[in-house]
Order: C-alpha cells, then sequence, then structure tokens
C-alpha cells in the first residue's frame, strides 16, 4: 500500500508541473493576445482617421470625383457630384455612370462615355468636358 501512495504522489507532481507549465503558457499566450489587440486597436484608429481624412479631400473638391468598378459602375461620389444632379449618394450607387442623371437625356454623351471607360480599361488616360447645369470634367484612368 505505501508503494501505491508514493506513485499517487508522483503523479501529482508530473500533473502539477504540467498544469503549472500549460498555465504559463496560457498567460504567455493572453499577454501576447492582449498586446496585439492594442496593436490592432492603434492600427483601427488610424485608419480610421486616414479614411476621414481622405473623405474630407474628396467630398472639399470643386469638380465631379466618382470611383467606378471595370462595369462602370459607381463605388463612390463626392458631394459636389451630387449636388449638380441633386441627388444622394443611394441614387447613384452601383449604378452604371451613363444611367445616371449626369448626361441628362444626351445619348451621344452617354456614347462617349462609355468609349471613354473602355479606353480607360485598355490603359488609356481620357478626358471629357461636359456641361450639366455646372461645368463637369472627366478623366478617366
Amino acid at each position: 500500500m505505501h508503494v501505491y501512495t508514493l506513485i499517487q504522489k508522483d503523479e501529482f507532481s508530473i500533473l502539477a508541473a504540467s498544469f503549472n507549465k500549460m498555465a504559463s503558457q496560457l498567460n504567455e499566450s493572453f499577454d501576447k493576445i492582449q498586446l496585439s489587440m492594442v496593436e490592432l486597436q492603434k492600427i483601427s484608429n488610424d485608419l480610421k482617421s486616414k479614411d476621414n481624412l481622405l473623405k474630407a479631400t474628396f467630398n472639399q473638391s470643386y469638380q465631379l470625383i466618382g470611383v467606378l468598378n471595370t462595369k462602370g459602375e459607381f463605388l463612390e461620389v463626392n458631394d459636389t457630384g451630387l449636388s449638380f444632379i441633386n441627388s444622394k449618394i443611394e441614387d447613384v450607387l452601383y449604378k452604371n455612370i451613363w444611367d445616371t442623371p449626369f448626361w441628362g437625356n444626351s445619348f451621344k454623351e452617354v456614347k462617349v462615355v462609355k468609349n471613354m471607360i473602355d479606353q480607360a480599361l485598355n490603359g488609356n488616360f481620357t478626358r471629357m468636358e461636359t456641361l450639366y447645369k455646372n461645368k463637369i470634367n472627366l478623366d478617366f484612368l
């Protein structure tokens, strides 16, 4: 019976040592996670600050600025551009640029815009000037 007690004590000490090692590793991992979370929060705050600066610059322009995808759909339009057509972003977002009120009923200008987008997709820089209540300059890159 005495031998059994010694084996049991050895097992407990082995288990205790293993548990203590695992607890120490968990504490180290937790410290690393906390540090990573602090770093991620700092990066997130920096991105928000830069995003706000970009949006302020984007919306302070006196000209139409828009971002299109390769299908010619608006992903973003600045406030100045929206004020030209007295619209909200929801009115033009994800719509083809030629299907928005920027062109009035001018089929000729719509054709030019589509051609300019095709040229830009092929790597060419194109520029267009048009009138819609105010002069609008379009550059496609």
